[in-house]
């Protein structure tokens, strides 16, 4: 049997964001199928990343979940001041879009080190979007 890993930032019934909902929709369908395991963070609040899930292997309406630490929280008043410079300056930088990359988040180093090291283990990775 085929094994899909879906990476999606926030997973969980309690989750409510449209790119969330839409991972579920797949998973639950794909299942039927094929053996399916969600990769995902801990996170529950896209505002600050913070870990609220517990870390490991879970399911979730009969889909197995692997949850990550995120590596930070997100602070706020430094993603809106990278943010306001990119709008007031048109021609933005690369480092500024880099910055405003990485203040976005999450940042899960534990996450990329998994796939990293068990990209073999499965047949395919679906990623569902990088912004919600």
């Amino acid at each position: 049997m085929k094994k899909i890993a879906i990476v999606n930032q926030r997973y969980g019934l309690e989750v409510n964001g449209g790119s969330e909902y839409y991972t579920r929709l797949i998973a639950n369908k794909l299942n039927e199928i094929y053996d399916v395991e969600i990769l995902t963070t801990r996170a529950l609040n896209y505002d600050t990343w913070e870990n609220y899930y517990s870390e490991g292997l879970h399911k979730v309406e009969g889909i197995k979940v692997r949850r990550f630490s995120t590596s930070r929280k997100r602070n706020m008043l430094r993603f809106r001041i990278i943010s306001k410079l990119l709008q007031l300056y048109k021609k933005s930088s690369h480092y500024l879009e880099a910055k405003w990359i990485d203040e976005q988040g999450p940042l899960s180093e534990g996450l990329i080190k998994y796939i990293h090291n068990n990209k073999d283990k499965y047949d395919i990775f679906i990623f569902v979007t990088y912004l919600y």
